[in-house]
Order: C-alpha cells, then sequence, then structure tokens
C-alpha cells in the first residue's frame, strides 16, 4: 500500500482454522500481522481441543504510519509439533480502514 500522507492504519482479521491432520491437540494456531517486515505485537491465537475442530478468531492491530510504499502481510503459523493446521479461504479474511491524518 502507498498512503500519499502520513495516515493511521486499522487492520482487522478473521482467522478461520481448522485441525488439518495429525495429532495436535494443544498446539496453536497463530495470526500475525507485519508492516514492512516488522510483526506487530498482537496475535490471533487458537488452540486446539484435540477433536476435528474448527474455529474463527479475530484480532485488531492499529499502525501509524508514515507517506510512502509499505508492505502489509497477514500470517498463519502453527505452534507445536505434529499435525497441521489449515487456514480456510474464503472465510480468512483482513479488513482495512486508512485514516488520513491531517
Amino acid at each position: 500500500m502507498t498512503p500519499p500522507s502520513d495516515c493511521f492504519f486499522d487492520m482487522t482479521t478473521s482467522l478461520n482454522t481448522r485441525r488439518g491432520g495429525g495429532a495436535i491437540a494443544g498446539n496453536n494456531a497463530i495470526g500475525k500481522f507485519a508492516v514492512d517486515g516488522t510483526t506487530q505485537g498482537a496475535q490471533a491465537i487458537w488452540t486446539d481441543n484435540g477433536a476435528n475442530s474448527r474455529a474463527t478468531v479475530s484480532q485488531s492491530w492499529a499502525v501509524p504510519l508514515g507517506a510512502g510504499s509499505h508492505t502489509v502481510k497477514l500470517r498463519a503459523t502453527k505452534l507445536g509439533a505434529g499435525g497441521t493446521h489449515v487456514a480456510n479461504t474464503p472465510h480468512t479474511v483482513m479488513t482495512v480502514l486508512v485514516l488520513d491524518l491531517v
């Protein structure tokens, strides 16, 4: 994204994840948001209960940005050994609100 002036970037995600297979009870599916390669502090976290489960987890990040080009990324990872988590489409989404600081 390339805002023409300083702005306030508010990103909300709904990370829809399900157990993909294998023994992963107690493992976490984690959604992380990064701006220009820097991971923001908050995370969207879901802990698998071990029973073919699925969940939609939401999280919001608010980041001030300067004018110019920026790279924003939403990443889903699995914390723990074994098994897989799947981030489902089209149910995993990003909603972005950019507020101009005038």
